[in-house]
């Protein structure tokens, strides 16, 4: 009986011995993907700054050499890391008040 649990548990390592490379590349490329799509996002969010007159950036409180810092995954707002944002910076539907 001992060893028939001796065996599968041989065995059960084994196939986590075959199993562990393939899960590490997979989570390897699943960073990759990951880092990927934030580059490119990144990238168009440069172009679109940079496509914006001095007039539209000062609108939004950027000048142009703020542009690649407001791109840095740090300058996304809390609401677009799925945190609820601050009530001041939350859309409400009406005009804001200047």
């Amino acid at each position: 009986m001992n060893s028939r649990i001796a065996s599968g548990a041989a065995s059960s390592h084994k196939a986590q011995g075959v199993l562990a490379p393939a899960s590490r590349l997979k989570g390897m490329i699943r960073t990759l993907r990951v880092a990927l799509t934030a580059l490119r996002t990144r990238r168009e969010t440069i172009e679109a700054l940079r496509a914006l007159s001095d007039r539209e950036l000062a609108d939004i409180g950027l000048t142009r050499g703020g542009i690649v810092q407001a791109a840095l995954p740090s300058a996304v707002p809390a609401a677009a890391k799925g945190r609820a944002a601050p009530p001041e910076l939350r859309m409400t539907g009406r005009p804001a008040r200047v």
